[in-house]
């Protein structure tokens, strides 16, 4: 801690990150993350300038906030955040203009001629000559003044001549946390393992150790409610027992999750923490195939190829093994090839935010051995608002076990099903499903007519 003179009214100090003696940071998904710090500030007396310094350069002038413990008198009288940092472009447009000096190698050996830069380009006048680009390495007298080597808050505050402990918080970019997942799937047991990790992201230059760390799942709409949140949680983590590995609580319309142990923020770095692991899990493959809605509404006469898709499916439910919320992230699925169980990725999909209880679905590519096509057999205007349009979509599964094919068919306006030779299952108000059983090395014929008004 440095303490000089600063002018008729304030002295100044530095706070760096020797003071620190906790932290505390709350991860978003979205590119965001909360930071609480607490510092034993010894503050001189008087009316202080206070440097804090050692944060990351991200952070959100606006979202500040510098509060003492309980007990303790601090006044504050204003802020700044000072990030005007050594930068080649920013140092180059500072000395346009201005005389520098240009290391130039002649022989083997180093000389240092004296230019004048024209443009923050790198353009130098040098013996009377311009040079587009600078013969040499560019040397600049000087260090202009207000360049920082690191950020820095300047809060100017009053306080008495103690050591006082300050909670310093703030919102910072480029720090956050996604959820990655794997799935090894067995085709003939319809069962998977299933395991999560969560990666921490520090895309930032500035560095923090052993932080007790939170991250939320969901959607934050108001990012000014992150403080109270934050609050409130600091409140009660002092009640908490030590938590299970990446313990989970709902709170709010989201979910947080309690990292088992401090986390360390490294520069430009991530870090990667098990979420959970489940060892036996029931997986339900399907093929699907879904039609463009144009299809109902113009005439199509010319046959077209259906691509057929294959999804994984399984429900979050304790019942299956899980039955715990589960965040949005990328998963990646494994099968086993041989019998020495050497695993090929067979595709990989996003997750939504899963609550417990729900499905969870994801589509693995499409199917090689199962061919589909789509003929518009009759295209009927009745009137204005009312047509008629009659399909056939024929289905061969060159597969050596039966499969069940899920047609999707999206229909605006009012419709109805005229005539079909497999049952229509309504979805909804604008989707109708059918089921197609398709035998090993076999072919099926889906034909429907539905009646459309608008």
């Amino acid at each position: 801690m440095k303490i000089i003179a600063f002018s008729f009214f304030f002295s100044a100090i530095f706070s760096t990150e020797k003071e620190r003696t906790s932290s505390f940071v709350v991860l978003y998904s979205s590119n965001l993350a909360l930071i609480q710090e607490v510092r034993e500030i010894p503050f001189p007396g008087g009316k202080t300038i206070v440097y804090v310094e050692d944060l990351p350069e991200t952070l959100d002038p606006s979202s500040f906030q510098i509060q003492p413990f309980k007990g303790n008198a601090v006044r504050i009288f204003s802020y700044r955040f000072e990030k005007q940092l050594v930068e080649s472009q920013a140092l180059l447009d500072q000395f346009v203009g201005k005389e520098i000096l240009i290391a130039v190698r002649e022989k083997e050996e180093e000389t240092v001629k004296p230019a004048r830069l024209l443009s923050a380009s790198g353009i130098v006048e040098m013996e009377g000559r311009v040079h587009l680009q600078p013969p040499g390495r560019i040397i600049l007298p000087q260090l202009p003044e207000g360049y920082l080597l690191k950020p820095r808050l300047v809060v100017e505050v009053e306080a008495e001549a103690q050591k006082i402990p300050v909670s310093i918080g703030y919102l910072a970019a480029n720090m956050d946390w996604k959820a990655e997942y794997l799935l090894n799937y067995s085709e003939s047991k319809q069962e998977g393992s299933f395991a999560g990790t969560i990666e921490i992201r520090n895309q930032t230059r500035w560095k923090l150790e052993n932080a007790t760390t939170l991250l939320v799942a969901g959607e934050v709409h108001r990012v000014a409610e992150a403080f109270a949140m934050a609050r409130e949680m600091k409140a009660e983590m002092g009640l908490m027992a030590a938590p299970p590995p990446v313990a989970e609580r709902p709170f709010f319309e989201y979910h947080l999750y309690h990292l088992p142990s401090p986390a360390s923020f490294l520069p430009l770095a991530s870090q990667f923490v098990p979420f959970f692991s489940v060892q036996k899990i029931l997986v339900k493959k399907k093929y699907q195939t879904v039609a463009q809605e144009h299809m109902f509404t113009s005439r199509n006469p010319e046959p077209t190829p259906m691509d057929i898709g294959v999804f994984l499916e399984w429900k979050n439910e304790k019942e299956n093994n899980l039955g715990i919320p589960i965040p949005a992230g990328k998963i990646r699925v494994f099968q086993e090839w041989d019998s020495e169980g050497k695993p090929i990725l067979i595709g990989e999909d996003n997750v939504p935010h899963t609550p417990e209880g729900e499905l969870l679905r994801i589509r693995t590519g499409s199917a090689f051995d199962i061919r589909a096509e789509r003929v518009q057999t009759d295209f009927k205007r009745i009137s204005s608002r009312l047509h008629e349009v009659a399909f056939e979509l024929v289905f061969r599964n060159h597969r050596k076990e039966e499969i069940v094919i899920e047609a999707l068919e999206p229909i605006s306006g009012d419709w109805e099903i005229l005539e079909s030779n497999f049952a229509p299952h309504k979805v909804s108000a604008r989707w109708v499903k059918f089921l197609i059983p398709v035998e090993p090395a076999g072919e099926k014929t889906l034909r429907y007519r539905v009646q459309v008004k608008y």
